[in-house]
């Protein structure tokens, strides 16, 4: 009677397996979270382009895109805000409600959290209310004053606990912005951290606008954290100014569409900095040496995502 032999593997063959299994392995942990993150990329950038539809067709009817939340109402030029009347002087409601849209319509699915820098706190253009919904009715109540950086605890608790927010609107008149971008490059100022009313080139400068006909859309992208393009306004005490929400716009307007060495690549941008270069960029504005390395709060990172209005 003839015996089969039986033959196990070798220690070499072993080996091998092993080595080529890691392989494998270590290709997919590095390719699945890249396959994954495009394909958010991918749906952020859907999501941006049926919005910029929606406030288009907003603006062919009302000849302006929508207010923002916490700007000055028409009415309100020469008056002065009535406690408890807040709603009679600013916009309080989210933008999505001006073209029939839900917060989560906007969602922006990498953002944890309103907060877009990562600090645990909101600042001026970061709150956006989520509201009270009234289930019989099935309508939504917001809050009937602004939010000043203090108040309306309820709110700011629920938006840091959410899972997502929607993505930053930010609406300015692009002619009162070509005066202010004038301004802070006239003035050195690449991050626009500067704001005086009495300068020449800012007196015509008046809140509110006629119109709003320019607009970027920001999402926090990959990194989670906009790197400050979002801006907290500006002065010490950006709350207490009746134009604060106008004037952190025309500053995130500026930061959110800077391009200083006048390449067609956005400065911040998170593609234009990760893909093309742009964080690597080295020129000169007005004589001065200047870089993109760090976005405006100082981080090395990649930036946000941003959608600026054709």
């Amino acid at each position: 009677m003839s015996r089969v032999q039986r033959r196990g593997f070798t220690l070499i063959e072993l080996l091998t397996v092993i080595a080529i299994i890691a392989i494998l392995a270590g290709l997919t942990m590095t390719v699945l979270p890249r396959m994954r993150e495009k394909a958010k990329i991918t749906k952020i950038k859907g999501t941006m382009a049926n919005l910029n539809t929606a406030l288009t067709n907003y603006f062919a009817t009302n000849n302006s895109y929508p207010p923002a939340y916490g700007y000055r109402q028409p009415s309100s030029r020469g008056e002065s805000p009535v406690p408890g009347q807040e709603d009679t002087y600013y916009f309080l409601k989210p933008y999505p409600t001006f073209i029939r849209y839900s917060l989560g319509d906007t969602e922006d699915i990498f953002s944890n959290g309103y907060s877009t820098d990562g600090n645990a706190s909101l600042g001026i253009l970061e709150f956006l209310p989520l509201g009270t919904k009234d289930v019989a009715t099935n309508s939504v109540a917001f809050p009937m004053e602004r939010f000043d950086g203090t108040n309306l605890a309820g709110e700011v608790s629920a938006q840091l606990e959410a899972e997502h927010r929607p993505l930053v609107y930010v609406p300015v008149n692009s002619r009162q912005f070509a005066i202010a971008r004038k301004y802070w490059i006239r003035n050195n100022d690449f991050l626009a951290q500067s704001w005086n009313p009495a300068d020449p080139d800012l007196v015509s400068v008046s809140f509110p606008p006629a119109n709003y006909d320019a607009f970027v859309l920001i999402s926090v992208g990959p990194n989670g954290n906009t790197g400050g393009v979002v801006s907290e306004g500006l002065g010490s005490s950006p709350f207490t100014d009746p134009d604060a929400y106008h004037l952190a716009a025309l500053r995130t307007y500026f930061l959110a569409t800077r391009d200083l060495n006048g390449n067609g690549e956005l400065d911040f941008e998170f593609e234009a900095r990760s893909q093309k270069f742009e964080a690597e960029q080295l020129y000169q504005v007005n004589g001065v040496s200047a870089s993109n390395a760090e976005l405006p709060n100082g981080d090395r990172l990649y930036g946000p995502l941003i959608y600026v209005s054709k």
